[in-house]
């Protein structure tokens, strides 16, 4: 996860304060290996069954971001 984990250094960002959306089984290893909060959208490049696939969180639309965001990053 080093390419993810040097961004969020370079920007100065903690990964506490990270969530990380994508739709296959690589941006869920790339963010599990970094220790990094985890959305899968569901319509992905995998050929794994959805909850075999590390998750937090799993979306089939970008409309839950914002509540799922502001509860995991106490956001008001």
């Amino acid at each position: 996860p080093r390419h993810l984990t040097d961004i969020l250094d370079i920007l100065g960002i903690e990964k506490k304060n990270t969530i990380m959306l994508g739709d296959s089984e690589t941006d869920a290893n790339t963010a599990k290996a970094a220790g990094i909060f985890f959305i899968l959208i569901t319509d992905g490049y995998s050929e794994k069954k959805l909850n075999d696939i590390y998750h937090d969180k799993i979306i089939d639309e970008f409309e839950p971001v914002k509540e799922i965001a502001s509860t995991y990053l106490k956001i008001t």
